[in-house]
């Protein structure tokens, strides 16, 4: 089966098309998924740093309103020790770790009755010259970190500076009180000056204060937190608050760094809020999740329907390339499959022939056994043919009972033996479906290439069209001569058409004698083709051509149209005119109205019907009501019917009993029987019924004394043959009629 695969593989490419498209498709949704879930934690992390900056800075504001109601209460003061020890419930409080006065000279007054010099701190420098200040990260003698806030402590309307106030904290406890908690507590924060060093770190992380960010980062991870840090830096230097992506060599972070605004001290400070990207993933991945499975799901489905479709698909196209390629009633390989795979390249494998192959006799078969027994003997037929293909060959049913066979043979000895063996096994069937003996007949053809199948099988057809005339013969090869024939028969309908209008065609006319006189009573026209050149065509080559193509019918329409034309010109010129009968073929019996189209012709040339009689084969009548009804018409029209070629192979005496005939035509090949017992038995017998049922009777085909004399002696009605004359064209004709006339 030779199945292309254009439409499986569009198919395919559909289905394989939907799945990319539905790939990328689901990536966009990622994609975009991603990152509509990047741009809200970015969001959310602005929203922290600026929340952590809000509290950071409302912390500070609220140390620096403790501190200063604590530097007012210090305010002319002479002992301030004593007043320290006051503010120890305070503590708690504000989540300090100590409250103290310095003098000026840096003798300082804790609570809980310490005492300590801080001339040397950085608050109480920068404190004592008037200016508020929070520390860096600094350790206490204890050995923790504690932060330190401070403010200057005046005398009177602030023109003097007594001393410096300050607040000791905690780290963690300051730290605690400052962190935002979100994200489970996965956002880090510290802050930084804006050279990058770190002043406190707020949550967990290896940054540690007096750390460089910006160094630490180079260091861990340079070639991703380049561009990063020079945005930060960036940032530094505007004053514009930013998000970037930074890597500390383990994870990468989303780092957003706000400035601190009123902060206690000359520096600036900024606020550094991180979250780690892993959340962006944590965050997203049950949506990742959940696509994947819906995702999953689909693909699935869409394989499930492609694997059902392309099953179906393959199915019906299997039903369909059967339903193409094979015939139904035989289940065989029919004509259109046996092209395609001849031109798909069938080996040859030496010598490689075409046969065509039918049988003579299906018809009738058919017609007096039914279609049933027909399509029965026609499948027993393929299942024949197929038993004789082997490796490499072809058997296919065409049409009706034509099959072809493509079979190889290592010479045409070879393959006569082998088609012998397929009629034999042919010949067999007859026995076994109860039928008649089958004639089957073979055409061959031998292929040199296998590109034209319909031109090897139509040669081939052509071979066994040439033993339709021979009983000798079951196979014919394909040669020139058959060659030959087939283009002079396509010559001469080429050129019918041409010479029916340029009438070409002659009408010669054979006498028909009355035995007993001598005298011609009758005559048959007979059709002769001139070319222009002058040469005759054989009428046995143009006549069965036309009969087979239709071309016949407007022949018979012709050769009636002259002979009506004929006789009007002999009866204007006066002479004794005999009735002349024209062939009407089968083939002219089919088209319609003929009668009437006949009658017409009549008409214009203003002749009767006692001057034209039709002759009509037996053949042609044979279980065919329907013609058989249009000879009663033209009977009734008043037309003599004649019988043609009675006892030719068709005779049945059954035809004698149709009234629409008027006259039976005895064939040559039974004229010459005469001279034997049997022969003249039959001859006899058939004129005596004949003459029973009011037929008149014509022997056709007498050429010796002895036929003459015994068709005599019976009463035959009139004969035609040599013996008498041969055709004559219209003038010799002429001679004869006028002699009947004088």
């Amino acid at each position: 089966m030779f199945i292309k695969r254009r439409h499986l593989v569009a198919c395919a490419f559909a289905v394989l098309t939907a799945l990319v498209l539905g790939f990328l498709a689901v990536n966009r949704y990622f994609h975009q998924l991603r990152f509509d879930t990047r741009e809200q934690l970015e969001r959310s992390l602005l929203d922290t740093a600026s929340l952590n900056v809000e509290q950071f800075q409302s912390a500070i504001d609220f140390h620096i309103q403790f501190l200063e109601s604590l530097s007012s209460q210090m305010t002319n003061q002479t002992d301030p020790a004593s007043l320290i020890d006051l503010f120890d419930p305070l503590l708690d409080m504000h989540f300090a770790k100590q409250i103290g006065y310095a003098a000026p000279n840096g003798d300082a007054y804790l609570s809980g009755g310490l005492r300590a010099n801080v001339a040397g701190q950085d608050f109480f420098q920068q404190s004592i010259h008037g200016s508020p200040f929070l520390s860096e990260a600094i350790r206490a003698p204890q050995g923790e970190e504690v932060y330190v806030h401070s403010l200057p402590v005046y005398a009177g309307e602030k023109t003097e500076i007594t001393g410096v106030m300050f607040v000791v904290y905690d780290v963690p406890a300051f730290t605690n009180a400052l962190q935002v908690d979100t994200y489970d507590g996965r956002v880090n924060s510290w802050l930084l000056r804006s050279d990058g060093y770190v002043v406190s770190v707020f949550h967990s992380n290896h940054l540690k204060p007096g750390m460089n960010m910006f160094q630490d980062f180079m260091r861990t991870n340079p070639t991703v937190n380049a561009s990063a840090i020079e945005t930060l830096r960036r940032c530094i230097a505007e004053g514009d608050s930013t998000i970037a992506t930074i890597s500390d060599g383990e994870k990468s972070y989303f780092i957003n760094l706000t400035e601190i605004a009123n902060v206690p001290g000359g520096d600036r400070l900024f606020l550094a809020t991180t979250i780690a990207t892993s959340i962006l993933g944590k965050r997203i991945q049950p949506l990742l999740d959940g696509a994947n499975t819906l995702i999953l799901t689909i693909v699935i489905l869409m394989l499930a329907c492609a694997v059902i479709f392309i099953m179906t698909y393959l199915k019906q196209r299997r039903e369909l390339f059967r339903l193409a390629y094979t015939c139904p009633l035989t289940r065989i390989d029919n004509y259109l499959s046996f092209k395609e795979k001849m031109r798909a390249g069938v080996e040859l494998n030496g010598s490689g022939f075409v046969v065509s192959t039918d049988l003579r006799s299906f018809s009738t078969i058919n017609n007096a056994f039914g279609a049933a027994k027909g399509d029965e003997l026609l499948y027993a037929l393929a299942k024949i043919l197929k038993s004789h293909e082997g490796s490499g060959e072809l058997a296919a049913h065409v049409s009706c009972d034509s099959f072809v066979l493509f079979l190889h043979a290592a010479d045409r000895d070879d393959l006569i033996r082998r088609i012998r063996l397929i009629r034999s096994d042919i010949l067999d069937l007859s026995p076994l479906l109860d039928l008649p003996q089958l004639v089957p007949q073979f055409g061959i053809c031998a292929v040199e290439s296998t590109d034209s199948p319909e031109q090897a099988y139509g040669n081939a057809t052509l071979a066994m069209q040439s033993l339709r005339e021979r009983v000798d013969f079951f196979y014919s090869f394909f040669d020139d001569n058959i060659r030959n024939q087939t283009l002079e028969a396509q010559l001469l309908e080429g050129e019918f058409e041409q010479a029916l209008a340029g009438r070409q065609f002659e009408m010669w006319y054979q006498p028909k004698f009355s035995p007993s006189t001598g005298e011609v009573v009758a005559a048959e026209a007979l059709v002769r083709w001139r070319r222009p050149d002058g040469t005759l065509v054989s009428p046995g080559k143009f006549i069965p051509l036309f009969e087979r193509n239709g071309m016949i019918a407007h022949l018979d329409e012709y050769t009636f149209d002259a002979v009506c034309a004929q006789q009007r010109t002999w009866m204007n010129h006066g002479l004794a005119v005999v009735p002349v009968s024209v062939n009407v073929s089968r083939v002219s019996l089919y088209f319609p109205n003929i009668t009437g189209r006949y009658m017409i012709v009549m008409n214009r040339h203003g002749i009767s019907t006692d001057h034209v009689e039709l002759e009509i084969t037996e053949g042609a009548i044979e279980n065919n009501m329907e013609v058989e009804n249009i000879i009663n018409i033209f009977h009734s029209c008043g037309f003599h019917i004649l019988v043609d070629d009675f006892g030719s192979g068709y005779s049945s005496l059954a035809t004698l009993t149709k009234k629409c005939f008027d006259n039976i035509k005895i064939d040559k090949s039974l004229v010459d029987c005469i001279g034997t017992p049997e022969g003249e038995s039959l001859l006899e017998s058939i004129m005596q019924l004949s003459h029973k049922f009011n037929m008149t009777v014509t022997a056709e085909g007498v050429e010796h004394t002895q036929q003459r004399d015994f068709l005599i002696i019976h009463a035959c009605d009139n004969v035609q043959g040599y013996y008498y004359s041969e055709p004559l064209p219209a003038a010799e004709f002429s001679v004869l009629l006028n002699k009947r006339a004088s």
